[in-house]
């Protein structure tokens, strides 16, 4: 009798022990917006938009966001098309050498580029950058190389399981609960 009635009490404590809320990553970089293509203007928009430059602006190295250790920089585009703005122009990036940051199959809202990294190793990178219109026309590529010597400091990230901060919330409980049921068995 008095098994079962411990086992319904920490069954019951375990039970809560999955209902508590958890910790979970937030670390996850956003990714750029895809610019969908516009059905109306892909019969009738034959001209490709034109890009005239692309620079980087701005590179963040082995930087701590109160999450992760990351490596970020910026794509800026100066680019133009008859028929559709230039703000509502996607660009589509390909990666042509180097390891870093992903990049997408289908044309993105802005360039700015975001992975774990701690910054201690050189970085060379070479993307080909295409400006895309709303008729999902293409325009001239321009390469454009980003390097970084890399400052040789060691960076690192400790990310604690999802579940990790639910458990440990509830461990001063369970140990009440279980010397509670020991002083009973006196």
């Amino acid at each position: 009798m008095r098994g079962a009635v411990i086992a319904r009490q920490v069954g019951v404590l375990l039970f809560a022990l999955e209902l508590a809320p958890r910790l979970a990553f937030a670390c996850s970089p956003a990714i750029p917006p895809p610019v969908a293509v516009n059905p109306a203007l892909v019969g009738s928009d034959g001209a490709p938009p034109v890009l005239e430059s692309v620079r980087l602006d701005g590179l963040e190295r082995g930087v701590y966001d109160g999450c992760l250790v990351h490596t970020s920089f910026l794509l800026v585009a100066d680019a133009w098309d008859d028929r559709t703005p230039s703000e509502q122009l996607g660009y589509r990036v390909e990666l042509l050498r180097g390891e870093g940051p992903q990049v997408y199959d289908e044309p993105m809202a802005y360039m700015h580029f975001l992975w774990a990294d701690d910054g201690a190793r050189p970085l060379d990178v070479e993307l080909r950058v295409r400006a895309v219109d709303g008729a999902g026309n293409e325009s001239n590529p321009i390469d454009i190389r980003v390097t970084d010597d890399g400052d040789g400091s060691e960076g690192g990230c400790s990310l604690a399981r999802a579940n990790g901060g639910g458990v440990s919330a509830w461990l001063p409980l369970l140990a009440a609960a279980a010397w509670r049921l020991r002083r009973r068995w006196r």
